[in-house]
């Protein structure tokens, strides 16, 4: 038997694709049916991810689930903090965070779906990249939920100026999680950009002007989904230019 901080692997992910998909869109469904209890953002993020795990039955998806579930926790801890809320909330998040880790490392052990299995390998690539790559292509799924939420629930000049400023963090990420040949020169100074402006930001909103706080803490989460952009801004490739030398 396996624990949390030492899972088992999934034996039939097709199966657990199935059966959380469908206990995501039930979740999804109730939260929207409690709209007066429950957020019903989350509703629809959770019918969302629950049907793409119904349509896309790879072994990816536990990264998807193990990321949200963190990205929640943290998101759950924050609030209870800063609104000084009840403590079910902040000890909720931390065992959200402790399930998700939990299924983030069933990802290495579990096999993938054959019907996702590749025929042969583009190139051969490290294994910090490989991570990175799965990393950029889950933040990029929560990027584009986050948006289609904005979307539907945001006034449109509200939705236009957030979807500016995410735009400008994570086409970078996009482009690093799908592109073929990620050598762009553009792109990687675009990504080296971004990298200097977020700690900045963070930094400024964090110790200087502490007037926003509350945004500061709601940076965390981005700083973690933006992690594959500093590795591919500042290490991939020096170490590729070094490996050539």
């Amino acid at each position: 038997m396996g624990n949390i901080f030492n899972p088992e692997p999934v034996k039939d992910i097709d199966n657990y694709c199935k059966v959380v998909g469908f206990i995501l869109i039930g979740l999804g469904v109730l939260h929207l049916i409690l709209a007066g209890l429950l957020d019903g953002m989350w509703g629809f993020l959770l019918i969302t991810i629950g049907l793409i795990s119904l349509v896309y039955r790879s072994k990816k998806m536990i990264l998807v689930f193990g990321s949200a579930l963190v990205i929640v926790g943290i998101l759950n801890i924050i609030t209870s903090v800063i609104s000084e809320i009840s403590y079910f909330w902040l000890i909720f998040g931390f065992l959200q965070i402790a399930w998700g880790f939990g299924e983030l490392l069933k990802y290495s052990k579990t096999k993938e779906n054959p019907k996702y299995k590749k025929k042969g390998v583009r190139k051969s690539i490290s294994q910090n990249e490989n991570i990175m790559n799965i990393w950029a292509k889950v933040s990029s799924i929560l990027v584009i939920l986050l948006i289609i939420w904005m979307f539907l629930y945001f006034d449109i000049v509200v939705f236009l100026i957030y979807f500016v400023i995410i735009s400008f963090i994570y086409v970078p990420i996009f482009f690093y999680a799908f592109a073929n040949d990620i050598s762009n020169l553009f792109i990687d100074i675009w990504a080296k950009i971004v990298s200097i402006v977020m700690p900045l930001t963070f930094i400024y909103t964090f110790f200087i002007d502490t007037s926003y706080l509350a945004d500061a803490f709601y940076n965390i989460p981005v700083i973690i989904l933006t992690i594959p952009l500093y590795y591919y801004a500042w290490i991939e490739k020096r170490k590729k230019k070094n490996d050539k030398k």
